[in-house]
C-alpha cells in the first residue's frame, strides 16, 4: 500500500489532477500549477493522522510564506511551532519545501488529491496524507473567543507530575489541586495552579484561538526568558462549560501529567 502511494506521489503532476475539490473553484485554471497549488494550501488547514512519529499533524500555511504546525503526541506537550515554506517545481514534480525556525529544513514532492495532499519525504520516504479542512469563519472564530474571555475554575483532589526529561525521577503529587485560567478581552492571559491553597505555579501572556478553532495558543515566555507557545485542546465550550484537553503543565518547567481531560466552570 505504502509503494503504491508513494508511486503515486513521484507520478508528474497535471492540471486535472488539482481540479477535484471544491477549493479550486474559485482558482484560476490558466495559473501555473505552483500559483494553483500555492492558492490551495493558504485556502485552509492540512491535518495528517497517519501515525509516524505523532498521533496528529497540523499545518497552516499563510501567503506571507510562513506558516505553523503543531504536533499532538500522547507523551508531551501539543507542540507549536513557526514555519517558513515555498513551493518549487522540477522536472514535472512539485516540491514543498519546510524550514522550521531551527533552520531545520524539509523536501517534499507534493501531490494533490480529492481529499487533500500526499507529502512524500524525499529523505526517507515517509509518506504523509493531510486533509483539507475548511478554516473557520470570522464569526464563529469570534464566538469562540467571547465565550472563552473570563475566569474558569478546575478543582481536583490531587494531581501527580511526572519529570518528561526525567523518567526514572518518581512523579510529584500535589493535593487539593486548584487550576485557574483568566482569559482577558485584551488577549492576555494568566494561569495560576495552587495546591492547598498556596499558589505552586504561574504565568502568563498572550492568548489567542486557531484558525479552525480547535486550539488555544498560550504565548508567554520561559525560565530562560525565550518566546515559547503552548497549544491547548479544546474539547468542549458551552456557556459556562469548558474542557481541555492538555497536559497540566507549566512552559519552561520539565515536568507535567499526561494528557487529560480538565473540566472548567464559569466563575
Amino acid at each position: 500500500m505504502l509503494v503504491a502511494i508513494f508511486m503515486y506521489a513521484n507520478q508528474p503532476i497535471s492540471h486535472d489532477s488539482f481540479r477535484c475539490r471544491s477549493s479550486y473553484e474559485n482558482i484560476d485554471p490558466s495559473l501555473s500549477l505552483v500559483e494553483q497549488l500555492k492558492q490551495d494550501l493558504t485556502s485552509g488547514l492540512w491535518l495528517d493522522e497517519t501515525k509516524h512519529d505523532f498521533v496528529k499533524e497540523m499545518i497552516t500555511f499563510a501567503p506571507s510564506g510562513r506558516g505553523e504546525r503543531i504536533r499532538e503526541s500522547n507523551e508531551q506537550l501539543y507542540q507549536k511551532e513557526e514555519i517558513f515554506w515555498n513551493v518549487e517545481e522540477h522536472a514535472g514534480h512539485l516540491y514543498l519545501l519546510l524550514n522550521t525556525g531551527k533552520n531545520q529544513g524539509e523536501t517534499f514532492i507534493i501531490a494533490p488529491n480529492c481529499d487533500g495532499i500526499v507529502l512524500s519525504d524525499v529523505e526517507n520516504r515517509l509518506i504523509h496524507s493531510f486533509d483539507f479542512i475548511s478554516p473557520k469563519s470570522k464569526n464563529n472564530l469570534d464566538n469562540i473567543r467571547e465565550d472563552l474571555v473570563g475566569k474558569w475554575e478546575n478543582m481536583l483532589p490531587q494531581v501527580k507530575l511526572k519529570d518528561a526529561g526525567n523518567p526514572e525521577i518518581p512523579a510529584t503529587t500535589l493535593e487539593g489541586v486548584q487550576v485557574l485560567f483568566n482569559f482577558g478581552a485584551d488577549g492576555r492571559f494568566e494561569k495560576t495552579i495552587v495546591s492547598n491553597e498556596e499558589v505552586n505555579f504561574q504565568e502568563s501572556g498572550q492568548w489567542e484561538v486557531s484558525k479552525d478553532g480547535r486550539y488555544i495558543y498560550l504565548h508567554c515566555k520561559d525560565d530562560a526568558g525565550q518566546a515559547a507557545t503552548q497549544a491547548i485542546k479544546i474539547k468542549h465550550i458551552d456557556l459556562d462549560e469548558l474542557v481541555l484537553e492538555q497536559p497540566l503543565a507549566i512552559i519552561g518547567q520539565s515536568y507535567c501529567t499526561d494528557n487529560k481531560y480538565f473540566y472548567f466552570q464559569k466563575l
